[in-house]
């Protein structure tokens, strides 16, 4: 992805990342990097000890950055606080968790562009697409490079999606034109383009509503969903005056037109489905047995978890690589 040094574009990246940052937080940006320049001279460095909040910038910057060994390295080598600020429990479990690259088996490398809400890893010749929709803090639960050390070794072109607009993916993507019904052309024309024959869409959280609703719309063949909505007439107040301040186009906002259900069950052709949830969140479990009476919809409740990101237990329970070789699989 990126990393700061003298290197082209991934400057481009390290230096967009800089200016989102509050003072103290470019200040662990940085020393993340430095902390990268050392492992990369010296596997055997060591960070500076610090809190656990300072801990988990840092983390998060390598990730972002796109240093997952250094980002392993500082977990290995960091006692974990038990401090579960920001999820830095989560972070390092999914860091330490994360698949070893495999050099007789490289995949390909996201190229990922700073302004841009799309970022692809193009696998020549690959017949299949994923698109990985991102939930509203523009991540699959995780940074996208650590993310992509799991759906790099597929067997596909993987696309990833942000919504800038934090609306459900309703007012479009930019870079597409405005408006749902351009977003869903674009992304079929970059399928198209990759030589896709098939699609598939996985999202989380709020990406989660964009992967069921695109996924209709672009004709997938199977979908997961973790932790989505599948209603978000709740919602429609905030979408219309979000609409009226930004100056924005979104796509049929009508109440009763975002239940996911009822599009489904009206639509002639439909993804097989997955639904992944933690069985103590109530408003999680909510949403998704509100598919559950949609055909080859199956849900998934994770025993046990209250937390809505669920992806530290789904890959702690061996669960998350099984998903994702039904969602690019092909058999019935």
């Amino acid at each position: 992805m990126a990393r700061i040094g003298r290197d082209g574009p991934r400057d481009i990246h390290a230096a967009h990342l800089a200016r989102q940052q509050p003072i103290g937080h470019l200040r662990l940006t940085l020393a993340a990097a430095q902390f990268a320049r050392r492992v990369a001279r010296r596997p055997d460095a060591i960070p500076e000890p610090c809190s656990g909040r300072d801990q988990f910038m840092m983390l998060n910057a390598l990730l972002e950055l796109g240093h997952i060994d250094a980002a392993r390295a500082f977990v290995d080598r960091t006692p974990d606080t038990g401090v579960t600020l920001a999820g830095l429990h989560s972070l390092r479990a999914l860091t330490h968790a994360a698949p070893r690259r495999d050099p007789d088996a490289p995949g390909p490398d996201v190229v990922d562009e700073p302004d841009r809400d799309v970022a692809v890893a193009a696998r020549p010749g690959a017949p299949l697409a994923v698109f990985v929709f991102t939930g509203a803090a523009r991540r699959f639960a995780a940074p996208v490079p650590l993310a992509h050390e799991w759906f790099r070794r597929l067997p596909a072109s993987i696309i990833y999606v942000r919504d800038a607009y934090d609306m459900f993916y309703l007012a479009g993507i930019r870079g597409f034109g405005a408006g749902y019904r351009a977003a869903a052309d674009g992304l079929a024309g970059l399928a198209a383009d990759l030589g896709a024959r098939r699609i598939v869409c996985i999202g989380n959280s709020a990406g989660g509503y964009g992967a069921l609703r695109f996924g209709l719309d672009l004709g997938a063949a199977r979908v997961a969903c973790l932790s989505g909505p599948t209603i978000i007439d709740a919602s429609l107040p905030r979408l219309r005056e979000r609409r009226r301040k930004e100056g924005l186009a979104a796509d049929d906002l009508d109440a009763g037109t975002l239940d996911l259900a009822a599009l489904y069950g009206a639509a002639a052709r439909r993804p097989s489905l997955r639904l992944v949830f933690g069985a103590d969140n109530a408003g999680d479990r909510a949403e998704a047995e509100g598919m559950a009476k949609v055909p080859d919809a199956l849900l998934l409740p994770l025993d046990g978890v209250a937390a809505h990101g669920i992806l530290p237990d789904l890959v702690a329970r061996g669960g998350f690589e099984p998903l994702l070789a039904w969602l690019t699989g092909e058999d019935a």
